[in-house]
């Protein structure tokens, strides 16, 4: 209970020293909490980097709370435009046929992937059950994935992606109809 409540104590000095500038935080980071393991060290560097994220890249608490979706799926407005995923996959397909399924983040323009804001995950879901996931990385992946899947009966796919500064955001229904073989 000690060890939390000095990297509690260490993360509330770091984030006042944020408001002092980069010479308080520099020396808030040169001096950090004695006893800890370096496992500890490691899971505190992380944390504070998520922090540091949300408080000078300026998340939207509002959006980082809850799963977004476009209000008006004719009509994309403000981070809509940029995070809402978008599925691309035939709409009618043959009972265990292979076929693609494409995801891009963004309905009218890729999400940007920079050091500092960035896509983390993407994932598939169908008839509410996560089927595929794949973490992208900044400067390395476009936010854009390509799952092959089958289905053996008519099934609705819904799209869910992480914006480390906007959260969780998610597409509308896209529905596949499976026509049998005969």
């Amino acid at each position: 209970m000690q060890r939390e409540g000095v990297r509690r104590d260490f993360l509330k000095g770091v984030i006042v020293a944020i408001t002092l500038g980069s010479l308080g935080l520099r020396r808030a980071l040169a001096a950090p909490p004695l006893g800890l393991s370096p496992e500890e060290k490691k899971q505190l560097k992380e944390e504070l980097q998520r922090e540091l994220e949300r408080k000078v890249y300026s998340v939207d608490e509002e959006l980082y709370r809850k799963i977004n979706k476009a209000r008006n799926p004719l009509r994309f407005e403000g981070h809509e435009r940029s995070h809402v995923p978008k599925i691309t996959a035939p709409t009618k397909v043959r009972s265990l046929e292979v076929f693609t399924v494409k995801i891009e983040v963004g309905v009218e323009d890729i999400h940007e992937m920079q050091p500092f804001h960035y896509i983390d995950w993407i994932a598939l879901r169908v008839d509410d059950v996560q089927v595929s996931y794949a973490t992208v990385t900044p400067l390395f992946n476009r936010p854009v994935i390509t799952f092959e899947m089958t289905l053996e009966k008519s099934a609705n796919l819904v799209a869910q992606e992480h914006c480390n500064l906007h959260g969780t955001w998610e597409s509308d229904t896209f529905s596949i109809e499976v026509v049998k073989t005969s």
